[in-house]
């Protein structure tokens, strides 16, 4: 009997209040790269769903009303999961 393994796609989180630049940015990764594609309209919204599941990579805004981009970043660089990466666009 062969046991088969699958390897899980990459989590890709999206952070930003536009919603034309959430879906441009989805279409853009989904279009090149084999990820699972995850979104939030907020910075709160994000931390809860890092919270609840492993993220690989993170793309966050860094102008968001109510919790900008710079103080979620600050707040997940105190969270204690593995494999959390951010970038700022």
């Amino acid at each position: 009997m062969t046991t088969m393994t699958t390897k899980q796609m990459p989590q890709i989180l999206i952070v930003d209040d536009n919603q034309n630049n959430l879906f441009t940015l989805r279409s853009l990764l989904t279009e090149h790269i084999s990820a699972e594609v995850i979104e939030a309209d907020s910075g709160e919204k994000a931390l809860n769903i890092i919270l609840q599941q492993v993220i690989d990579l993170i793309i966050l805004d860094v102008q968001m009303p109510g919790m900008d981009g710079f103080e979620t970043a600050r707040i997940l660089g105190s969270i204690k999961k593995p494999k959390i990466f951010r970038l700022f666009f």
